[in-house]
Parts: structure tokens; sequence; C-alpha cells
């Protein structure tokens, strides 16, 4: 950790001594991360004092690119900045109690259950008399069954296949015809 912040500091003084980073001072970070990416596993390796001259040359090299690239960069930061800054505000309402804490005072309706159970068991009757036409119009393709397997037992595609010696295809596309014909009795 020592000998990356000792690495750190030494890009960092290069590249302020770097023609061209006055007019670019805004690209400071991005200049020094890139170079320290590059040097990374040369940083590890070796001696940085012998090593001055490859550093200072790659950091110059970083640099350049870096002001070549600036506009692309400067867009993408203001395009960065813009997305963390741009939220829009909620308005919250809510009560406290005398000691500041928030009173959750919550209201809780509870539906009239009737009326869906009514309509449920005709939908129920609907989608029974649906699968068992579409059994009996081709038995072979086991709609009852794969429909059992899949939401009474809620088996797997590849369960129902080994099950019912079929190809996973088979079984998707069974359900997919029960899905089209069922799906008139859901909507009512």
């Amino acid at each position: 950790m020592e000998n990356f912040e000792k690495n750190r500091e030494l890009v960092e003084n290069l590249v302020r001594q770097s023609p061209g980073y006055r007019v670019n001072q805004d690209l400071f970070e991005e200049m020094v991360n890139e170079s320290l990416k590059r040097l990374e596993s040369f940083l590890e390796n070796s001696d940085q004092s012998s090593s001055e001259v490859y550093i200072k040359k790659i950091v110059s090299t970083v640099v350049m690119e870096t002001i070549k690239n600036g506009q692309e960069l400067r867009k993408e930061k203001e395009k960065q900045s813009e997305e963390t800054n741009n939220f829009q505000e909620v308005q919250t309402a809510y009560k406290t109690d005398n000691l500041g804490n928030i009173v959750y005072d919550i209201e809780i309706e509870k539906p009239d259950t009737q009326a869906e159970t009514d309509s449920s068991e005709e939908k129920i009757k609907a989608l029974k008399d649906r699968i068992q036409k579409l059994n009996e119009e081709s038995p072979s393709k086991e709609y009852k069954k794969i429909f059992e397997m899949r939401f009474v037992r809620e088996m797997s595609y590849q369960e129902i296949a080994e099950k019912l010696e079929l190809q996973e295809n088979e079984v998707i596309k069974a359900l997919q015809d029960l899905f089209k014909e069922i799906k008139q009795p859901l909507e009512k």
C-alpha cells in the first residue's frame, strides 16, 4: 500500500509537469488513473528509481492521449454528472408524534372477497372445460397432465418432459397452446 502511494505521488507530479496539463487540469484524475493502470504491472515488478525514464515516457504519452481525447472525456464526465444529479424530488407526507418519531397511520382496506370468489369459481370451471376440450381433441399431446404438472405440482419443463418422455420443446409448445386456449376465460 505504501508503495502504491509513492507511485501515485510520482505519477501525479509527472502529470503536473507535463506540457499541456495547465490548460487541461480538469482531466487530471483521468490522466493519473490511466497512467497508473498502464504502469501497474511494471511498477510492481521493478525499482522505480532505475526506471524513471520509462515512467516519464508512459505518463507523457497518457497525458497527450488524454488531451487529444479531451472533448470526448469531458462529454462523458458531463453526462455522468447529469445522471448523478438528475433526479426528481418526491414530496412525502408524514405525521410525527411529540418526540419527533414518525407515526405510521396506515388504513388498510379489506377487499370484498365474496364478489371475487363467485367469479373465480366461474373462471375455474371455464378453465377446466377448456383444458378438458383440448385434451379430448388431442389426447396424444397430454394437455391435462402437462397443465397439472406445471401449475399444480409446480414442476419445471425439464421435469415434465422427463416424466412424460417428451421433448422439452413439445412441453413448451403444449403450454403455449394451453395459454392461447385459456386466455379468454381469464380475461373475462
